[in-house]
């Protein structure tokens, strides 16, 4: 039906991928910020890229660069959940992270209906324990959900 709206992708995004879009231009930038509001992430998150905010200086990305860049992407293109919408999953969660960081990521995927966990490192998370309704996503698969979504729109 023409001008039908794309169906709403709310994925769960892990702090790898927003660093990569925080650090550099390329496709996962691109994919946060082309789709506003399709994206979450727990506040521990965004704590936990300004704890290692070292790190991120070392590879150029100063303190005041790093702020302005983790503001664009909350203000514009990624909801940041507070604790209290996932805090009774993180017990469960860590049951099937095997970094306690991962924790928050996983209990909002459980606590939130969502099309998907996207993270670069899958072997953070027991693949072979997770509870079926979660699904870890590449950025090939994001990307595939992007367009899987508008041709459904279309139709």
């Amino acid at each position: 039906m023409a001008g039908q709206e794309v169906p709403t992708l709310r994925i769960i995004v892990d702090t790898n991928v927003l660093m990569a879009a925080i650090l550099r231009r390329g496709v996962v930038r691109s994919l946060i910020l082309d789709h506003p509001g399709a994206y979450c992430t727990p506040a521990a998150a965004i704590v936990e890229i300004w704890e290692h905010r070292e790190e991120w200086n070392r590879r150029g990305v100063d303190d005041r660069t790093l702020a302005r860049q983790i503001v664009l992407l909350t203000n514009h293109s990624v909801t940041v959940v507070d604790s209290q919408h996932y805090g009774r999953w993180l017990r469960p969660a860590l049951r099937w992270s095997v970094d306690t960081d991962d924790a928050p990521i996983l209990a909002l995927a459980l606590a939130k209906k969502n099309d998907g966990l996207w993270t670069f490192d899958q072997r953070a998370f027991d693949k072979e324990r997770l509870p079926r309704r979660i699904t870890l996503l590449n950025t090939a698969d994001v990307a595939r959900l992007f367009v899987d979504a508008t041709h459904r729109g279309s139709d």
